[in-house]
């Protein structure tokens, strides 16, 4: 399966591919930076998987999820705003998971593993 890692945050995309790369089942790992970037990663690549931040520096993971055009078989919002407004219009835009960044990460471990 191919996975687009969507956040403005390098070192973060970086560490996140470290930590997927090996999980069964994900053969590629692309990045994005921009709500921009993630549009056409998505048009270009066609993930199965979405890993996607809200904060972008063009606008907001809500954009993607407004607009995507292709639909990934997943789509997971990992954020560092997870406030209950976030995760229900997260998932109410089509998000299948909702985690936040600084103390989820064994969940969104687990969803991967399960694939």
């Amino acid at each position: 399966m191919k996975l687009l890692i969507a956040d403005d945050s390098e070192l973060l995309r970086k560490s996140l591919r470290k930590l997927l790369c090996d999980v069964k089942g994900i053969s590629e790992v692309y990045e994005s930076e921009s709500v921009a970037d993630t549009l056409q990663q998505l048009a270009k690549v066609r993930p199965d998987i979405l890993l996607l931040d809200i904060q972008m520096p063009d606008g907001s993971g809500f954009d993607v999820l407004r607009t995507k055009k292709t639909t990934p078989k997943l789509t997971i919002v990992l954020t560092n705003f997870p406030t209950d407004s976030n995760r229900r219009k997260s998932l109410s835009l089509g998000a299948d998971y909702f985690f936040d960044k600084s103390n989820e990460y064994e969940k969104l471990i687990g969803v991967f593993e399960s694939l």
